[in-house]
């Protein structure tokens, strides 16, 4: 899979019939591997972005998913679509810690739009640890509406 997306020429099936393919990955890591090195193909299309998340969607581990969800914060001019679409992934990740600190993560790259602050405190709710959900929302309680 790393192989052929050093191809240049990809459509669109076969971008998606990739990540599909990433989904049957066995290991974590190597899965989280192979979707990092692919990011740059999937966020700009909602479609190919659909299936980006859903094979994210299959990493167990949540410190796997947490990096994968970390180096799409590092795509430079990530659109609020797949900023909201992270906040909806990031709501699987069981970890309270790794949940919090992807959250932090992200509002380093908040804009000020209803629907991604509201996908943002959805994801907050979710955090069980007082200690966790505190370091949240010290963080949201310094940005500028």
């Amino acid at each position: 899979l790393s192989g052929l997306l050093k191809r240049e020429q990809l459509n669109r099936e076969t971008l998606s019939a990739m990540v599909m393919a990433a989904k049957a990955l066995g290991s974590d890591y190597e899965k989280a591997v192979f979707l990092l090195q692919s990011i740059n193909r999937y966020h700009s299309d909602d479609r190919l972005r659909a299936d980006w998340f859903n094979a994210v969607g299959t990493i167990g581990s949540d410190y796997e998913h947490h990096r994968v969800l970390s180096g799409l914060l590092k795509v430079p001019g990530l659109s609020i679509n797949a900023l909201v679409d992270a906040m909806e992934s990031a709501i699987n990740i069981q970890s309270d810690y790794e949940k919090a600190s992807f959250l932090i993560e992200a509002l380093n790259h908040y804009q000020s739009e209803a629907r991604l602050r509201t996908a943002l405190m959805n994801v907050a709710k979710t955090i069980t640890s007082e200690y966790e959900r505190g370091r949240v929302q010290k963080r949201l309680d310094r940005i500028d509406y």
